[in-house]
């Protein structure tokens, strides 16, 4: 497992992008990739102690920042990062 800026610095970068619309920064999650078997699997940790996780793979063959289904997946990774660190918050200054 390798992170995702050194494996693939551009899915990166877009997967910033994705997460800057919500908010959300680089420090407030760790991305990994893991190539297997001709595929990527791209995996987010978030949340309190990075407990939560999105994992998704990849064809290698047209993996790339402009495809479509890992555009859908960094759309859904900000979406679900961010629900995650609201409630995380509220958790933490509940009384």
């Amino acid at each position: 497992m390798k992170p995702l800026v050194s494996a693939y610095p551009r899915l990166y970068e877009q997967l910033l992008k994705s997460l800057e619309e919500e908010n959300i920064h680089s420090f407030d999650i760790e991305a990994y990739a893991t190539e297997k078997d001709g595929q990527a699997e791209i995996e987010i940790r978030f949340g309190d102690n990075f407990q939560h996780v999105i994992k998704e793979k990849f064809s290698l063959n047209n993996l790339t920042e402009k495809n479509q289904d890992y555009l859908a997946f960094c759309t859904k990774t900000g979406e679900t990062c961010k629900e995650t660190l609201i409630q995380d918050y509220f958790k933490m200054v509940k009384p």
